[in-house]
């Protein structure tokens, strides 16, 4: 017995140290391996073409920084001392991380609110090369981004571009922010630290200390005191009970609520992610669908206005008549985005008083209007867009990064998108990944069965179709739930069978999920990106000239892929034939404010330009609106017509201000964001006093569809945000751009009434600074034999008539000029 109880203690020690070794073999092999994860590689500045080299406390740490102090948009080159992170890039974790530093808020400001792209490029080989580079458009961060230093990350798989990279050799980087639209003086920044690193991070982030950051301010719940008009009812919405206001039978919509104390909202502004959200409920599908069907606009305005009346320089106001469309009989939750706001006024986020809706801008007709609201309230969301909540059968996508394709704001039909494309460039074949600005959870679309893939797809010209029509080659759309597009979490579409359908212009695409030719392991619970890829056509360079928009996930009849809807391309370049545009019209002469035309409003008669006076403004904000303007045809289109006016700016500084913006619109609808163009933050280049303005059609944007340039009908300017000044204007101007007087300054001193040689509208001087309406020469049984002008230098105002048997005599006299029609009587008997 004692000898076999030492056999198997034997035993036992023996497996005993044989599993010992083996585990620590284990743990050797995993110490191994993590030991082999490769350091950081510093990308060491050598020198830098334009900015300055400073030293710096960075994060506990002195750096080298390289910033700049006063500019506008930053193009900066810097050398490099030779790097090689090829183990880093081996990883599939690599990832360019930077320290980036804002001097000042406005500084800040500038950069939250840019409209182009800020690239950081990395290159390899001894000088920058666009062939051998990784490019990541930066724009998205600056949101999260503060005063002072911020640590950026960007993983080496969320460049827009990569180009045949030697990670072995990398020698340059370039910051490119030529894009981002930024006036003087809006950049101070500097940069320093640049590594590159591995991570586990996915996505690019502004890296922030997890303790450090902010709570999310509480949603701010807003209660309605009184409305003007709708009558309060209890009610059941999203499972509270609620006071709702609503109006049964009405035709156009018009009123005000008040809310019942003022609501402090700045917490929820603050985060750069404030939203309003709403209830709205439809009684009927009558109201519904004329709501859907209606033309023109309704707007909600939020007012910090203690009254509203007087409310319009103190307001966010949203167009919201896109919505209706994805609206459903009964309660719909809506979300406006602070940032979609169509106009933003001068409003105090601390004190939110009032609340209007405004539907008189619409053609909604009596009866129709069968409505209620209820639960206003203020919240942080990341929804980046406009959108109905509780559809959760129409999901519109954001795109966050599009590479290299050019981003654009576009009509499509009534509706307003950003398009993705290559257009203006004339490409041949491409491929390119779209990344989503968030994970999109789709699966209750799927579980319909009966979930689709929609998107518009604009075709530009006529080569472009014939050529999208002759292909029968791998003209691919893919969905991935990867945030870095790969082959196995997929659904691809093959679609070159349905450009038959497709017309020059818009072309609304549905591909059902049943259709698509791949089905592979996509989660619809996290979709995050989308692959166009026509590489595999015969394509040639020059013929693909196309955009895409609005991109969405939606529950379709549709059982194949399809062509459901067609938006005819908006030439609006004079293409069309037999146009013959009139070379130059002063719409607006500015010598009076009354009625329609710039009404409550002065005019000054001692500095002016043109005629007898100009228009004038003064306040923190201002605007100038004219309405019913009687222009008539003008055969101008888009891409012909010039806008030009005389502008004077007291100080011109104050518009380069944080928080200032402004435009100039002309439209053919007397309301605002309906069949208008525009002209953005138009004062760049413009000095002190008077300036001649120029502005072309084809820089102008596009909101609610191109107008009638035979029948403009409204103009506006304002600015907002500006500090206390006046801004007067005079001799507002229409024309075609082929007309090279129109761009430079009238002979203003010669345009003046009391110059001598001005003339009004009929050709006659004018009596008493008020211009001469009638044409003497037309008054009945009379006809005119000579006219003569002659310049004075001092004289009444008046009118003379003298008359012999043959001949009479018409003298106007005026501290100018004296004007004589002579006249005979015509046979025609009085």
């Amino acid at each position: 017995m004692k000898k076999i109880k030492h056999w198997y203690t034997a035993i036992f020690s023996a497996v005993f140290a044989l599993v010992a070794t083996f585990m620590l073999g284990c743990l050797s092999i995993v110490s191994s391996v993590r030991a082999e994860t490769p350091a950081d590689v510093a990308l060491n500045i050598r020198s830098s073409d334009n900015m300055t080299a400073t030293t710096e406390t960075v994060d506990g740490k002195e750096m080298t920084a390289y910033g700049c102090d006063g500019w506008g948009n930053v193009l900066t080159y810097f050398t490099l001392e030779q790097a090689d992170a090829s183990a880093v890039y081996a990883t599939n974790k690599g990832a360019i991380a930077f320290w980036l530093c804002f001097n000042n808020e406005t500084s800040l400001n500038a950069y939250k609110n840019v409209s182009g792209n800020f690239n950081i490029d990395v290159s390899s080989g001894s000088s920058y090369s666009d062939t051998h580079k990784y490019s990541f458009v930066i724009n998205s961060l600056f949101a999260d981004c503060e005063v002072g230093w911020n640590k950026i990350l960007l993983p080496l798989a969320t460049a827009g571009e990569k180009n045949d990279m030697d990670w072995s050799n990398i020698c340059n980087l370039r910051l490119n922010g030529n894009g981002c639209g930024l006036g003087a003086g809006a950049s101070s920044m500097k940069f320093a630290g640049f590594t590159v690193t591995t991570t586990d991070e996915e996505s690019m982030q502004v890296v922030k200390d997890r303790g450090d950051e902010p709570e999310i301010p509480a949603d701010v719940e807003m209660n309605i005191g009184s409305s003007s008009n709708m009558t309060a009812t209890t009610e059941t919405v999203g499972g509270k009970e609620t006071t709702a206001y609503g109006c049964t039978g009405w035709g156009r919509v018009l009123t005000i609520f008040s809310l019942d104390q003022a609501y402090d909202a700045s917490k929820i502004y603050a985060t750069g992610k404030g939203a309003l959200t709403f209830w709205m409920y439809f009684a009927n599908e009558a109201s519904l669908n004329a709501y859907k069907a209606m033309e023109g606009t309704f707007i909600m305005d939020v007012s910090s206005q203690a009254q509203y009346e007087g409310g319009d320089a103190h307001k966010y106001a949203f167009e919201i008549s896109s919505l209706f469309d994805y609206c459903s009989v009964g309660w719909n939750k809506i979300l406006l985005p602070l940032a979609t706001a169509a106009e933003k006024s001068d409003i105090n986020w601390k004190g939110v008083y009032s609340i209007r809706l405004n539907g008189t801008g619409s053609a909604v007709a009596d009866g129709a209007s069968n409505l209620k609201f209820a639960s206003f309230a203020f919240t942080v969301s990341d929804e980046a867009r406009m959108t109905v909540l509780t559809n959760t059968a129409n999901v519109l996508l954001t795109v966050s990064n599009a590479q290299d394709f050019a981003v654009t704001n576009e009509t499509i039909g009534d509706m307003q998108a950003t398009a993705y494309g290559c257009a203006e460039y004339g490409w041949g074949g491409f491929v390119k990944v779209l990344t989503l600005d968030r994970d999109y959870n789709v699966q209750a679309i799927a579980d319909t069965n009966k979930g689709a893939f929609s998107f518009w797809m604009y075709i530009a010209d006529d080569a472009t179709l014939a050529a999208y029509k002759a292909t029968t080659d791998f003209w691919s759309v893919d969905v991935c739930s990867s945030v870095n597009y790969n082959d196995t979490n997929k659904y691809t579409f093959m679609i070159a069978s349905v450009f038959d359908d497709c017309i020059v212009g818009w072309n609304k695409m549905v591909l059902p999920f049943a259709s698509a030719q791949e089905k592979l392991a996509i989660d619809w619970s996290k979709v995050r990106t989308l692959r166009l890829n026509c590489t595999g056509t015969a394509l040639a360079a020059g013929s693909n000239n196309v955009k895409f928009a609005e991109f969405a996930f939606i529950v379709s009849d549709e059982t194949a892929m399809k062509i459901t809807q067609t938006v005819a391309a908006q030439t609006g370049g004079g293409e069309e034939e037999d146009l013959h545009p009139i070379d130059e019209l002063v719409i607006i002469d500015c010598n009076s404010a009354s009625g329609t035309y710039f009404s409550g409003n002065k005019v000054d008669k001692e500095d002016f330009r043109y005629g007898t006076g100009c228009v004038y403004t003064s306040g923190a904000g201002y605007g100038l609106t004219a309405t019913d303007i009687e222009v008539g045809k003008t055969d101008l289109r888009k891409n012909t017509i010039v806008f030009a006016m005389w502008i004077w700016i007291e100080d011109v500084t104050l518009f380069d201000a944080a928080g200032v913006n402004g435009q100039i619109e002309l439209s053919s609808s007397n309301a605002f964001d309906k069949n208008e163009i525009f002209w953005e933050n138009w004062w760049a280049g413009l000095k002190n006093g008077w300036n001649w303005l120029v502005l072309r059609g084809e820089d102008a944007s596009v909101s609610g569809g191109l107008p009638d340039f035979d029948n403009l009908k409204r103009f506006r300017i304002y600015v907002n945000g500006v500090s206390q000044s006046t801004m007067k204007i005079d001799r507002l101007t229409i024309g075609n751009v082929k007309n090279a007087k129109l761009f430079d300054e009238p002979d203003w001193e010669n345009e003046k009434a009391n110059s001598g040689l001005f003339k009004g509208a009929n050709g006659y001087v004018a009596e008493n600074d008020s211009y001469i309406g009638v044409d003497f020469g037309a008054a009945e049984g009379f006809t005119v034999i000579e006219q003569q002008t002659f310049t004075v230098e001092t004289g009444c105002g008046g009118v003379i008539f003298g008359r012999t048997s043959e001949i009479v005599l018409l003298l106007l006299v005026t501290a100018a000029a004296v004007t004589i029609v002579a006249a005979k009587p015509s046979k025609k008997k009085r």
